[in-house]
């Protein structure tokens, strides 16, 4: 059976509306923080300027990739690759 849609709010009904539901065989969903690549950006397996300039070019093709959020503030932008290039002139 499906839900009940209808609820309550300051003492009228509201009703909920489902315009489009996907079903899938694997996580489609918006990409979490928590799947962030670390530091390693170019998959070279090493920290260094490559991977702030793949983190550069992540976060340019696409501003909502939560892959470019390197330091997990929930809010990928050009800070995360300044953030990486300290970590890599710290060693």
């Amino acid at each position: 059976p499906l839900p009940d849609t209808t609820l309550a709010i300051n003492r009228q009904t509201a009703r909920v509306q489902f315009d489009n539901i996907v079903l899938a065989t694997r996580y489609i969903g918006p990409i979490a923080s928590t799947l962030t690549t670390g530091y390693d950006y170019n998959g070279d397996g090493h920290k260094g300027l490559g991977d702030v300039w793949s983190l550069v070019r992540l976060h340019s093709a696409d501003k909502a990739d939560m892959r470019a959020d390197f330091n997990g503030d929930g809010n990928p932008d050009l800070r995360d690759a300044l953030d990486l290039l300290l970590e890599v002139l710290r060693g």
